[in-house]
Formats: structure tokens, C-alpha cells, sequence
């Protein structure tokens, strides 16, 4: 299940979301990953990747969806 807190009218969804898929929670706004509560270093890219993926569990993408949504 994904769970998108803190979208604020008028701001980019990318920058104000909280995404969390059981063990994983994804800080958009602090560019922070946990995965079960450990910190993880992700580069900005990778982070919208991974939270681009997180907000679809399941999903297959094509390549040039995902590079489009990030």
C-alpha cells in the first residue's frame, strides 16, 4: 500500500510526499530513504526513481514512462 501525505496545493508533488511500501518510507521533502528504519544513500535521481516505482507497486514501467515521470 502506498501512502502520499503532505501534498500542498500549488507545490510540486514530487517535493512535499512521503511515500511509504511496507518496509520502505521514501522522504521527498528531507531526500531521506529507510528501508526497516535504516537510512539509506541514495543519489536525487535514484530517489525519484525509487519513489516513482513506490507510488505503483506492481506496475510494470517501459523505460521512457519512468524516465517521463521522474
Amino acid at each position: 500500500m502506498v501512502a502520499l501525505l503532505g501534498s500542498a496545493a500549488g507545490t510540486t508533488p514530487s517535493m512535499t510526499e512521503t511515500e511509504e511500501v511496507d518496509d520502505l518510507l521514501i522522504d521527498l521533502r528531507g531526500h531521506h530513504v529507510y528501508w526497516k528504519g535504516r537510512e539509506l544513500r541514495l543519489s536525487n535521481h535514484d530517489l525519484r526513481f525509487l519513489a516513482a516505482l513506490a507510488r505503483d507497486p506492481g506496475r510494470a514501467w517501459s523505460f521512457k514512462e519512468l524516465v517521463c515521470r521522474v
